[in-house]
């Protein structure tokens, strides 16, 4: 047999994502086939799931179309499972005694009877009819012994499911950035003895915080309303900073020419719906940023036809990145490239936008006429939000780096590193997405390269280069970087200060002898494990929120971003207090906000 392993002939939207990762190492070219035939001694495939199951037999003794079997279905992956056996029925006979049979076959998952395959509730109720029809004598079940998943467990396989089937989550607001439900599946997969279910972490309250530590300038108003929308900020006295906001977005467009002239829908076209990013810069500024809503649910056509990856650095890499940097004595700066995506090329599905109530308010202010709402506007450029936009970005970016102009190469591992030698001199690049560092001898030579890459990606729609030069890095990616003769320090002061202001903590806590060496005392981790508190959606529990104003999940996730990025030594004490947030003690609550008083 021959193994392709570059799974070639599968349509884009079911290539593993695996694939996907060895494609990116091919520049977006398909991997080629194996050109070598393999043989294997034996080579066997397994029809279910189960490590382990378990035949037993027994003569039927009465005249039961169940034979003394309750089946249900299992609500996440729709397996028959045993929910009781009835007294003196054919099935208490598996075991000596209906004790016995209930121990061993209580909650078994039926896999196949008298030899054959099941494959759900239905299955094998129609099975054992016909078996009773057939008036058989005796009855074999299969059995595979796993007890039933509890509420918080289903959810978390429900969430590791969507990882490897996304088309399964019901995504309405997905664009090309980290969305909740990815926030909600990555943290169930690191992190799995946390629940991360919506009962138990509500989106809302998910936004509220997110919205809360983007930035100090939000106001009180802005921070009420949780998720940005059209609709809530027309209410708000910052309206018309908003407003401002999206004609500033769409005037770039309009010069970019993003879209085309409005025109009637051609028959069978795809056409995606307009969708508004709605931010709080750091310095107060109401950004608005128009992208469409290219989720499977919205365009399943699209995603059928056409394929998608981005790179993303990883925390450890940029860390990397910085030390390297430091080890050569370089200086870092970082520069941003200006609506990058519009800089692309365009996709290479023909896809079309509906006009919305911004795209309309914006042509009226400009073209002093109304809008026939019905038209359609052509896509001509990569936009944020279309499936194929982090592809066709990361493909003209890299081919720019790539040229001959400038000779970068990316490691292997992680497509967001690279290095050259430009003019003569060694010099490295850290990529996320649009934003850029560079570390070099000089700033003269940042400034050269960067204007450069400005050039290249310039359209011919541009007076200038649509890239921003940053100086000294200060801070990127969510870390702050502080540039020394001597060192590269890096650190997530700002961060820790938006969590202390979220929570309403920004008042200095009474002075200390001497600052503590330790986020806890050396006896606090074994008090841990003496205590366990309420059970989460208890009034009990509630108490305890409302004493100490903060829910538990809630700031242990603030913490454990401060220990991925750069705190490491809170990273045991974080994980073992988070052992405790099915069933926080007031003990517990204390101690995590002890973590805090250190960071």
């Amino acid at each position: 047999m021959r193994f392709d392993e570059g799974m070639n002939d599968l349509p884009p939207d079911l290539v593993p994502p695996n694939v996907v990762h060895l494609q990116r190492t091919q520049n977006g070219e398909p991997l080629p086939a194996e050109t070598k035939e393999t043989s294997v001694d034996q080579f066997t495939f397994h029809l279910n799931p189960f490590s382990y199951t378990m035949v037993k037999g027994v003569q039927v003794t009465d005249d039961d179309p169940s034979y003394g079997l309750t089946l249900a279905s299992n609500e996440f992956n729709h397996w028959a499972y045993v929910t009781d056996v009835k007294e003196n029925s054919t099935a208490d006979k598996l075991y000596a005694t209906h004790k016995s049979t209930l121990k061993n076959v209580k909650g078994a998952y039926l896999v196949g009877i008298n030899g054959r395959r099941i494959f759900g509730k239905d299955d094998a109720i129609s099975m054992l009819r016909q078996l009773y029809n057939e008036r058989a004598d005796n009855l074999q079940l299969e059995l595979a012994i796993e007890r039933k998943l509890s509420s918080a467990e289903t959810w978390r396989a429900v969430a590791e499911h969507n990882i490897m089937e996304p088309s399964a989550i019901p995504d309405a607001d997905h664009q090309h950035q980290l969305s909740l439900t990815n926030i909600h599946c990555i943290s169930a997969i690191r992190y799995p003895h946390l629940d991360f279910s919506e009962s138990s972490l509500s989106t809302e309250e998910m936004e509220m915080v997110i919205q809360a530590i983007q930035s100090q300038a939000i106001t009180p108003a802005e921070q009420a309303i949780g998720r940005f929308t059209r609709r809530k900020l027309r209410s708000l006295s910052t309206w018309e900073q908003w407003r401002a906001g999206e004609h500033k977005q769409l005037d770039h467009f309009h010069d970019l020419k993003m879209y085309g002239d409005p025109v009637r829908k051609p028959p069978g076209a795809i056409v995606l719906r307009p969708h508004w990013q709605c931010s709080i810069k750091r310095d107060g500024t109401r950004r608005s940023r128009n992208c469409c809503d290219g989720s499977p649910r919205s365009a399943p056509l699209l995603h059928g036809i056409a394929s998608t990856y981005s790179s993303c650095v990883e925390q450890p890499v940029q860390r990397l990145f910085f030390a390297l940097a430091a080890r050569e004595n370089y200086r870092v700066y970082g520069g941003d490239a200006q609506d990058a995506y519009a800089h692309s090329l365009p996709p290479e599905t023909p896809t079309f936008v509906s006009i919305d109530d911004a795209y309309a308010d914006w042509y009226e202010h400009w073209f002093k006429k109304k809008l026939d709402r019905s038209l359609v506007l052509p896509v001509l450029h990569a936009l944020q939000g279309h499936p194929e936009s982090g592809k066709l970005w990361e493909k003209h970016i890299t081919a720019i780096l790539r040229s001959p102009t400038f000779g970068f190469k990316s490691t292997t591992h992680d497509k967001s590193t690279y290095s050259a030698t430009f003019e003569g001199t060694r010099t490295l690049l850290l990529r996320q997405v649009d934003d850029f560092a560079i570390a070099c001898p000089n700033e003269d030579l940042a400034k050269h390269l960067y204007d450069q890459i400005g050039q290249a990606l310039q359209l011919p729609s541009e007076d200038t280069p649509p890239f921003k030069y940053l100086g000294l890095i200060k801070d990127f990616n969510g870390l702050d970087v502080v540039q020394c003769s001597d060192a590269i320090k890096l650190s997530c002061e700002k961060y820790i200060d938006r969590v202390l202001t979220t929570h309403r903590w920004s008042k200095p806590s009474p002075p200390v002898p001497t600052k503590p060496s330790a986020p806890l005392p050396v006896d606090a981790v074994t008090s841990l494990y003496a205590h366990q508190g309420p059970p989460e959606n208890t009034a009990e529990h509630a108490a305890l929120v409302a004493k100490y104003g903060f829910a538990y999940r809630t700031l242990l996730g603030e913490l454990l971003y401060a220990y991925v990025t750069c705190q490491p030594d809170i990273g045991y004490v974080t994980i073992t207090l988070s052992k405790f947030s099915t069933c926080p003690h007031d003990h517990h609550f204390a101690m995590l906000k002890k973590v805090v008083k250190y960071l």
